[in-house]
């Protein structure tokens, strides 16, 4: 059965939710989860109602808007409908049925999305993100987890039970220098070893992430693929490889046609399945940014295209828009009549500016792209705390995406006039930012690329805007735009984003491809030694 018909409807924005409208809630002070959430923590002790329910993120927020999809995510370690039931008791046996229904009331596609290597687990306390099936497992992960070591030290952590602040207490925090963290603090970016008998994977997180070289890894998603369709009036599923490596390290290349046999069997499913039903249930899948990551990753999703068996793709994870190859994926789906959408994370850099989320939109319209993704962006209410009332806690989500984005960001059109804010990405395999300069000896030129979308000669004001990492004399940082030099720097405080920006206004800025290149002088005497790090660059273009 083809399901590339259904994969070929419109769809303006795509909205993922990451379900933790529902696990919070149902794990916050349940039995067998040792773990308490937070008092102060936005989310109630238990649902009252399912308008309560929808209303955290969807219902009043999303419809009426420009998302035509809800992507939502059931699986992160382990299905939605295994979790405890106390705390959800007003919403009925199955929560989720709410979402599908909210959804297709509003004229809304539902997509069940499965992370397939979620590790909040590996670095972040409770023993809810422990799955059943995790633990009984450990043989599965990449991290050739011993069974001893695993109930001595990550299980007592996992349960809070390591002492006052187990969340910095890591396990293996013993054996990595604190040299940086990756979400706990101790755990280095570095390649220090494990222990011998905890060999590094890729990445760090990916000690306790499933290998997917094992057959019964494979077969337990299938089942929840299986049991999702069985249970829901869904669209589709999606396959979200946005987390962490799904082989181990130095293997991924190889077990590439293990995980196309996977798709192939999974597309086999949803093809019966759709054919019993009289409907086709659409595959959908997140991959690095390029083809060539991709295949890296183990992921030949190049493959999967053509063999038909993918029916929307969503590029990249959202970190570097703009700078990755997104052109790459487009022609790869088109190719085959695939929609590619681009994907925007609201844990990057950016954060919930709505300038920021508009250039990124731009640019992706501009690749070509059948649609916007968005990954991480909440529309919460303003919840109470005591007599106060205040947004929804940053640590727990990022800051709240403005919801007037939802109304532009899905045509390019009513984007062509909105304020934007571009900026030079800082991830990514070659991020061109933070860059350092020797704070001794002649001048050292550096270029920088931006590309922008916008046509900036219709703009009412257009600057460029750079971030030192400490206050710098304006001075000794000279700067050239397309070959036409930027003068009259003004020190700013943008978005309270502290000291060291200086600001230029200029009409050299082109839609395309800019080159940036600048000069630092070398210091006056009594200038403090160490290197001179730019950290940010900005454009600003305001048509208001």
């Amino acid at each position: 059965m083809q399901s590339r018909p259904a994969g070929d409807r419109r769809r303006r924005i795509i909205y993922n939710n990451d379900g933790d409208d529902l696990a919070i809630v149902a794990y916050r002070n349940s039995e067998g989860s040792e773990t308490k959430i937070s008092s102060e923590h936005p989310y109630p002790h238990r649902y009252q109602s399912v308008d309560e329910f929808l209303g955290k993120r969807m219902k009043g927020k999303i419809d009426g808007t420009q998302v035509d999809s809800i992507f939502y995510c059931g699986f992160a370690g382990e299905p939605n409908w295994e979790f405890p039931s106390k705390n959800l008791s007003a919403l009925g046996p199955d929560p989720l049925k709410h979402v599908v229904d909210y959804a297709h009331e509003n004229g809304m596609e539902f997509v069940y999305s499965l992370r397939m290597n979620d590790i909040h687990h590996a670095v972040h306390t409770g023993s809810y993100r422990w799955s059943p099936f995790r633990r009984k497992n450990l043989h599965l992960l990449q991290g050739n987890v011993d069974g001893k070591w695993f109930d001595r030290k990550v299980w007592p952590w996992a349960r809070g039970l390591t002492g006052l602040y187990p969340e910095y207490e890591h396990p293996l925090a013993e054996v990595l220098e604190n040299e940086g963290h990756l979400l706990v603090p101790g755990a280095a970016r570095s390649d220090r070893s494990f222990p011998l008998t905890h060999p590094m994977p890729s990445d760090f997180r990916a000690w306790a992430a499933y290998d997917y070289a094992h057959t019964e890894v494979q077969d337990y998603i299938l089942q929840v693929v299986e049991r999702a369709c069985e249970r829901y009036d869904l669209d589709g599923i999606e396959f979200d490889w946005g987390n962490t490596p799904v082989f181990k390290a130095g293997v991924e290349r190889r077990n590439a046609p293990v995980m196309t046999d996977f798709v192939c069997r999974v597309r086999q499913y949803l093809n019966a399945r759709g054919q019993e039903r009289g409907r086709p249930i659409l595959l959908a899948t997140r991959v690095p940014a390029s083809p060539v990551q991709s295949l890296a990753a183990g992921l030949d999703a190049e493959t999967w295209i053509r063999e038909g068996w993918v029916d929307i793709l969503v590029a990249g994870f959202g970190n570097e828009p703009f700078s990755f190859p997104l052109a790459d994926w487009v022609r790869v789906g088109h190719e085959s009549g695939v929609q590619v959408y681009g994907c925007i994370n609201n844990d990057g850099l950016f954060g919930s500016k709505p300038e920021a989320t508009r250039a990124t939109a731009s640019r992706y319209w501009s690749e070509g792209v059948d649609g916007i993704y968005l990954y991480n962006h909440f529309y919460e209410d303003t919840h109470v705390h005591g007599d106060s009332k205040q947004q929804f806690l940053p640590e727990y989500i990022g800051p709240v995406l403005p919801q007037d984005t939802l109304h532009d960001i899905g045509d390019p059109d009513r984007l062509e006039r909105q304020d934007k804010l571009y900026r030079v990405d800082v991830y990514g395999p070659s991020p061109q930012l933070p860059l350092a300069f020797a704070n001794r000896g002649g001048p050292t030129p550096a270029r920088l690329r931006l590309e922008i979308a916008d046509q900036p000669e219709k703009a009412a004001r257009v600057t460029v805007q750079t971030k030192w990492k400490s206050r710098v004399d304006s001075r000794r940082a000279t700067w050239r735009l397309n070959g036409e030099s930027l003068s009259n720097p003004r020190p700013i405080v943008p978005d309270g984003d502290g000291e060291g920006w200086i600001e230029f206004e200029t009409n050299a800025l082109n839609n395309g491809v800019n080159t940036f290149e600048v000069t630092v002088q070398p210091p006056n005497k009594g200038t403090p030694p160490g290197p001179l790090v730019l950290q940010q660059l900005q454009v600003s273009i305001t048509y208001s």
